[in-house]
């Protein structure tokens, strides 16, 4: 295999290469502006995917037989500040990318990374949505994403360009941006600990329901989709529970010695967010085989390790 990772160096990018590393032939990763350190694993070209010439150039050089497309903004929230570079990251990338394969005339596989987000509203209304629901994006993040699998869509079914398209939801680990909030509760901690600041742990809504997953157990859902799932389909990757983000940093608070005075920051509160995010996964489980190996306490014990190594 010939593989492609857009997006290399983000935070799924990175563990992916690290998956990947032994099972592709000749494997490559893209970057926009902060280049990974040099790996012999893996070869790192620069590529804006705003550009579509630069695309065209990456894909000539790579001739990819499998895609992992990662390239986007990665946050929800953030969308609200950047709606207009959010639809270009998350949307416009992919149809570069898929616009490229046709002019080229080459099929790789593709693997487009969208968001269980994309339900939005239904998460109000129903339990646990499926793929055969139809999403209802509440952010320009969602709405994005939903537009990028359009795309894949019709490129399937019009070009014949295989896309499988994952709905992931929220996952975790080691080297995550702190705008998320596991990330966030670990580097405050951390801080806190060797009393970079005061003992009280900004929070947003601790009465929301999420469920979260191990990044390594989320990569290895992303190889199994390339190599399993069907093109121009759409498949949930989510958590099998969800709890109340205070009971998951009860969790984590029980993981350090410290004692801390807990402090809602509007800020951190979305402008509206569904209160249980919690979609049926069953079918990608079923196509796959795939499960979590991995509990979240001992992914939230790495995550805290990480920020007392990094802060």
């Amino acid at each position: 295999m010939r593989i492609l990772i857009t997006g290399a160096s983000g935070f799924i990018g990175a563990h992916l290469t690290e998956f990947l590393k032994t099972k592709a032939n000749y494997l490559a990763g893209s970057y926009k502006s902060r280049r990974p350190k040099s790996s012999q694993a893996i070869h790192y070209l620069r590529c804006d995917f705003s550009s579509f010439k630069e695309v065209m150039s990456l894909l000539k050089r790579v001739r990819p037989t499998h895609i992992f497309h990662l390239v986007g903004q990665s946050s929800p929230s953030l969308s609200w500040k950047f709606p207009l570079e959010t639809m270009r990251d998350n949307a416009f990338s992919l149809l570069h990318l898929l616009e490229a394969c046709r002019t080229l005339k080459i099929k790789p596989k593709i693997l487009f990374v969208s968001s269980a987000h994309v339900y939005g509203q239904v998460c109000f209304k129903a339990k646990g949505p499926s793929e055969k629901d139809i999403p209802l994006p509440i952010d320009p993040y969602a709405y994005a994403k939903l537009q990028a699998e359009s795309f894949a869509v019709q490129y399937w079914k019009q070009f014949q360009i295989p896309t499988v398209i994952v709905r992931a939801s929220a996952h975790i680990g080691t080297h995550q941006p702190p705008v998320f909030a596991i990330s966030n509760f670990c580097k405050q901690i951390a801080e806190i600990e060797k009393k970079k600041r005061t003992p009280v742990l900004l929070v947003g809504n601790l009465k929301a329901e999420r469920g979260f997953i191990a990044v390594e157990d989320m990569v290895r859902a992303h190889f199994l989709a390339i190599q399993k799932c069907k093109p121009g389909e759409v498949y949930n990757v989510a958590a099998f529970s969800v709890r109340p983000m205070g009971e998951w940093l009860d969790l984590l608070l029980s993981l350090t010695p410290i004692r801390v005075r807990l402090h809602v920051n509007p800020g951190l509160k979305r402008v509206i967010e569904p209160h249980r995010l919690f979609v049926n996964s069953q079918k990608f489980r079923r196509q796959t085989g795939w499960s979590e190996t991995i509990h979240p306490q001992a992914v939230f014990q790495n995550v805290l390790n990480w920020w007392r190594a990094n802060v």
